[in-house]
């Protein structure tokens, strides 16, 4: 098949039971939901016989061989998933003595049953030799399972590896002989990094890179076009384990290229609007941390594997607005991993090609150069952050991706972006949490001058303590903990959605309260108060300095993130001040929906793709296009109707500070438009 965006079915199927019926039911798949790759789980989940021997293997590799010429004649690439590498979490199987690596130790201690030490030489060795023996059938991409981490694998391992080997490694770099508990409290310890985060940041980082590096290696040295493939889990927690992005690519690479799978955030069906929210602070934010040109291949699972986990009409979308990750396709695991294969009465094959026309226009015409707010995520925060949590691996977490998934949500263009301290000028910069700690006062203060920047409230922090705050013209601040009958609700200056002094809260379902004293008020606009529960005013909150800086002087609560603020007030402010100060497109009275826009590399033409997460049915388009000024613009309109791809020309009409299309974007829908002409 030559699609331009690839469907990649996750198979699983049990050597000791496929037959010719299974085998019927997953060619006629192939064909009726015009399926592009087929990536075979080995040793999988319920089938899961631990860290198996190329022996044990081959039950699977045997069977996949006989069907690969079957697949050839249709098209169809044919890719492995082995699911171990560490293993994913000890459910009775035991390390044998024929392997014989050491486990997994957790920071308290406890040990790992078959959960492998990262550290350990003869793992490192097996799981190389045993990824070359799996290369012998020559796959189009071999992928590592996202239990290739030192995190969460249940029920013993909250965080690793803590053995003895590995205390001997951060003892031997630190330059001093130090014990499990004594180690594993000062790398939580409150405040600012200490050696011993260091030291284990750079250990865990390091030995991943070497393990993918050698694994590449064997790989390559059978099958030298295979690609490597990465599953990936939670960002903020892979920065709690040393991720190098960057150089962990590069090392499976081996120059011949490196997949990532990225997981969209509902193995069962959830609100479109809390969708919005996961998707953009999980999926998107792993796509800005890996180097350009690496192929992703978003993964959607309906766990536990049938349309009661999830409506077929949910998939589908999940699939559709994949898009904003700018994919080469999507791994569908759709049916369940013990063996039953596919399953006709899910229909799901007319799911995929109702959709295939418009992924193939999206894919064909993704936007490779976007603009909108550049949303900051340093990789190596970690390093550098101060741990407001002590005693907790959750203090470390950076908090970027939050404040991106609560802008994207509110309809803001974004443009998600990698920091390494690079120069930005004449930007809109989004600074969220401690992404600025450790860069210089020169970098800091030319990032503040030369741009229009948001910031939150650790962020504001993190000036301070470099002693910039008069950058922000601040002369004083002090912080306030959340539910202690302090602050209770923030009130706006302005009228808002019709509402005079609407208000949103301050007491829960947000983090602390940053309280400034501002220095000089003619360079400040306050737009916003703080009042406690009777309704005095303590201080301002959303202010705007210098015309440049946008502050937010709050913190991100650690469960629920920035969750009182996701409301029209506040998505009607940010919106309005943009307007006002350093404009740019977004979308009016459209709540949840996704604005992205930018060039296409295929037509040299901007698009403006709207995508919408909620279930609420829009009956007009409206959008603030600050870059026009005629009564009415044409735009070319894309999107699906049913299984029909409809491509039309449509008139958005002025209306006050927005154009208005006669245009109807459903819930669970995406649409594309391309500007045509200006008419008077």
């Amino acid at each position: 098949m030559n699609n331009k965006f690839r469907y990649d079915l996750r198979y699983s199927f049990d050597p000791n039971n496929f037959d010719q019926q299974q085998e019927k039911n997953l060619l006629d798949f192939i064909v009726n939901g015009t399926i592009d790759g087929i990536t075979f789980f080995l040793n999988q989940e319920e089938l899961n016989q631990g860290h198996v021997t190329p022996e044990q293997a081959d039950q699977w590799l045997i069977i996949i061989k006989k069907l690969m010429p079957k697949l050839r004649r249709l098209g169809v690439k044919v890719s492995l998933n082995p699911w171990t590498t560490l293993l994913h979490s000890d459910r009775g199987a035991k390390i044998s003595q024929k392997l014989g690596f050491s486990p997994m130790v957790n920071y308290d201690g406890t040990l790992a049953v078959a959960i492998a030490c990262p550290a350990d030489l003869i793992w490192q060795n097996y799981i190389a030799q045993i990824y070359k023996h799996y290369a012998t059938i020559l796959p189009d991409y071999l992928w590592l399972e996202d239990d290739f981490r030192h995190f969460s694998h249940s029920p013993y391992i909250s965080w690793g590896c803590f053995c003895d080997h590995h205390m001997e490694l951060y003892s031997k770099k630190l330059g001093y002989q130090i014990k499990r508990e004594e180690f594993v409290k000062r790398l939580l310890q409150a405040g600012k990094p200490t050696p011993e985060r260091q030291v284990y940041l750079t250990v865990a980082g390091e030995e991943m890179v070497k393990v993918a590096k050698k694994i590449a290696k064997q790989v390559h040295a059978i099958s030298p076009k295979t690609r490597m493939g990465l599953m990936c889990s939670f960002p903020e927690m892979h920065a709690v384990e040393g991720r190098d992005w960057t150089r962990l690519i590069e090392a499976l690479s081996d120059q011949v290229g490196v997949a990532i799978r990225p997981h969209l955030p509902a193995y069962e069906e959830v609100a479109g609007v809390i969708y919005s929210r996961k998707f953009n602070q999980y999926s998107r934010t792993t796509v800005s941390l890996v180097p350009k040109g690496t192929f992703v291949f978003p993964e959607l699972e309906n766990y536990m594997y049938s349309p009661y986990a999830k409506s077929k009409r949910f998939s589908q979308f999940q699939i559709e607005s994949s898009i904003l990750l700018n994919p080469q396709g999507i791994l569908l695991n759709l049916y369940d991993m013990i063996g039953s294969g596919v399953v006709p009465d899910f229909e799901y094959a007319s799911m995929l090609k109702e959709s295939r026309d418009l992924m193939e226009f999206l894919t064909a015409h993704q936007i490779t150069k976007r603009y909108g707010i550049k949303v900051l995520f340093n990789p190596r925060e970690t390093y550098y952050r101060n741990n407001y949590q002590s005693g907790k691996f959750e203090g470390l977490y950076p908090l970027a991706a939050q404040t991106l998934a609560l802008i994207a949500t509110f309809g803001l263009p974004v443009d998600p972006v990698a920091f390494d301290n690079q120069k930005f000028t004449d930007q809109i910069i989004l600074i969220s949490g401690q992404v600025l700690r450790g860069s210089s006062k020169e970098f800091i203060t030319d990032l503040l001058l030369n741009n229009f920047v948001i910031l939150d409230g650790e962020a504001i922090q993190v000036i301070i303590d470099a002693g910039l705050k008069q950058l922000l013209n601040i002369k004083q601040s002090h912080w306030h903990e959340a539910r202690t009958n302090y602050q209770s609700f923030e009130e706006y200056r302005i009228p808002l959605n019709q509402i005079s002094n609407p208000r949103v809260s301050m007491l829960q379902h947000i983090g602390d309260y940053l309280q400034i004293d501002y220095q000089n008020s003619e360079s400040v606009e306050i737009l916003s108060d703080a009042y406690n529960t009777k309704s005095q005013k303590l201080g301002p909150v959303m202010s705007l300095v210098n015309q440049r800086s946008l502050l937010l002087p709050l913190s991100v609560d650690p469960k629920y993130g920035w969750g009182s603020q996701y409301t029209s007030f506040k998505a009607t402010a940010l919106k309005r001040i943009f307007s006002q100060n350093k404009d740019l497109p977004y979308v009016i009275q459209m709540p949840t929906v996704n604005f992205t826009y930018g060039e296409s590399s295929f037509d040299q033409k901007i698009h403006y793709l709207l995508v919408n997460f909620s279930l609420d049915k829009y009956l007009k388009i409206r959008l603030h296009l600050p870059s026009y000024n005629a009564k009415s613009l044409k735009f070319q309109a894309t999107y699906r109707d049913g299984g029909r791809l409809v491509s039309l020309s449509v008139i958005a009409l002025r209306k006050e500070n927005f154009y208005e299309i006669s245009l109807n974007l459903p819930g669970l829908s995406l649409l594309d438009l391309v500007p045509l002409n200006e008419e008077n």
